[in-house]
């Protein structure tokens, strides 16, 4: 048996604070932590530098901000989930960056983040697979699905400050399939509506005043696609090969294959660029 560290958000903000002479990379939440990890670790290898940093996470992003206000921290970089908040955060210390997505789960919805997996499954050429997968309709399902959601959502983070976290694991699919269930959508609105007491129209035209249209791989919850995501890889690999994806059992499963292939995303590989670059 082994026995494992463990550590709360509050325990690792303490010892930032604390060990002054030691390096930190703190991101939002303990999923995110093996995920940053082995982001730093690639990226370091990936530009040349020592890799000097420990990674910890803080509780969240508001957890982590109020905890800023108190005072600086030049040993620690943040990372930090845009949200619906987009281009908010900034420091003195030039010391904070900002997903260019959603969440972390979001740039898994990328061709190259997946090809190394199917053609592991597959025994082929990686171009044979970059070449031949296609995302772009699995992204349009979802934009046209969620378009009336992603308005009630942004209101509930954004004006209602509604804690997110109740519905990280609301199921979207229709039963069997990959494609997004309007009866469950349809649910999920009326419950968050029904929690703020407010009409959908008024939080549609909040987010028109506020926020461009974006397609739902980059600015929807990632934590909320990712069955769909997980069940339209299963099918495409299925009808392509039977049984071909039956090792891969559950979404976490995938997960855990492809998050050492999230360095392959050139927008994720540019921020930790950026991050692996301060000393």
């Amino acid at each position: 048996m082994l026995s494992l560290p463990s550590y709360n958000a509050d325990e690792n903000l303490r010892r930032i604070r604390i060990e002054k002479g030691n390096k930190f990379l703190l991101v939002e939440g303990p999923f995110d932590l093996p995920l940053y990890e082995s982001l730093y670790i690639s990226s370091c290898d990936y530009v040349g530098v020592t890799n000097t940093r420990e990674v910890l996470f803080g509780g969240g992003k508001r957890n982590i901000l109020n905890w800023l206000d108190a005072k600086k921290v030049p040993n620690a970089v943040i990372v930090l989930d845009m949200d619906f908040d987009g281009g908010m955060y900034t420091s003195e210390e030039d010391n904070i960056f900002e997903l260019s997505k959603y969440s972390i789960e979001n740039y898994f919805f990328d061709t190259k983040v997946v090809s190394p997996l199917l053609s592991n499954i597959f025994k082929v050429h990686l171009d044979d697979i970059e070449n031949q997968l296609r995302l772009d309709g699995l992204f349009s399902m979802w934009s046209e699905k969620l378009v009336e959601l992603i308005p009630i959502l942004f209101y509930y983070q954004k004006e209602f400050d509604g804690d997110k976290t109740k519905w990280n694991n609301v199921f979207l699919c229709n039963n069997g399939c990959h494609s997004l269930c309007n009866e469950q959508i349809s649910s999920f609105k009326d419950k968050l509506l029904d929690e703020m007491n407010i009409s959908e129209s008024t939080c549609r035209d909040y987010m028109e005043s506020k926020l461009s249209s974006e397609c739902c791989s980059v600015s929807f919850p990632g934590k909320l696609l990712f069955e769909s995501f997980y069940r339209y890889l299963k099918s495409t690999c299925n009808d392509t090969k039977s049984k071909s994806f039956s090792l891969i059992t559950n979404p976490n499963a995938l997960k855990l294959q492809l998050a050492p292939n999230l360095i392959k995303s050139d927008e994720l590989r540019l921020l930790m660029t950026k991050v692996v670059s301060i000393q």
